[in-house]
């Protein structure tokens, strides 16, 4: 667990977070990212940079848990999710990608609504998965096409998988969208402003998950982990 400050991209808060909860020292969040994630579970989105900063020397540090993820790459830390499945595959290929559309977009609105069209368009084509879960002991084994451990709401463009997550509360909430729920999933991300959607999906609270799967990509916040067995 580290504690942020109500008042770096998320990227760079997870590498700051990670090097100071070692040393439990409390740090600062400023949006400068284009999704920020980390800054709207911490419910800055309404805030200016001027009063965020201004508001740093009487601001109540608020906790913020830091998960865990052990498996063939080691073990490391996360602040937003990891997953397996469309987010992933998505991540990947975006970083993979040589026109690199997204970047090219003018606005971080402009750039948010080409990576959910990305995203829109490997659902239609993204196959289940058959993933081995648990979940502090309960088995939630299926076929999914998304599959996200998240310690936020939100997270990639702004899909907010899980409205009820809360980033101090010790849970991680279970995201499972298998082809039930491909078309809720499907709809959310064709709008074009996700503060209107919130999509009903199945999530499931718990401390300890452990998954087992052949998922072509790995992703642990805005990393990928590519390849086999994890």
């Amino acid at each position: 667990r580290t504690s942020l400050q109500s008042p770096a991209a998320d990227g760079t808060i997870e590498e700051v977070a990670t090097a100071s909860a070692r040393r439990h020292r409390p740090i600062a969040v400023l949006p400068l990212g284009t999704a920020n994630n980390i800054s709207r579970a911490l419910r800055q989105g309404q805030s200016s940079l001027e009063d965020l900063v201004a508001g740093w020397a009487d601001a109540e540090c608020q906790p913020f848990d830091m998960g865990v993820a052990r498996g063939p790459w080691g073990t490391l830390h996360f602040l937003e999710s990891v997953g397996a499945g469309l987010l992933a595959d998505g991540i990947a290929d975006m970083k993979n990608d040589r026109i690199d559309s997204i970047r090219q977009a003018r606005s971080a609105e402009d750039r948010m609504a080409a990576a959910r069209g990305r995203f829109h368009q490997l659902l239609g084509r993204v196959a289940a998965t058959p993933f081995r879960v648990s979940l502090d002991g309960r088995d939630h084994s299926g076929e999914y096409q998304l599959l996200e451990a998240l310690n936020v709401g939100e997270v990639g463009p702004n899909l907010r998988l899980a409205p009820g997550a809360r980033p101090s509360d010790g849970l991680l909430d279970l995201v499972l969208v298998n082809e039930h729920h491909r078309r809720d999933l499907a709809e959310h991300l064709s709008v074009s402003r996700v503060e209107t959607s919130t999509p009903v999906l199945p999530v499931f609270q718990g401390g300890h998950i452990t998954i087992s799967c052949l998922a072509r990509n790995v992703h642990l916040d805005d990393e990928v982990w590519m390849g086999g067995r994890s």
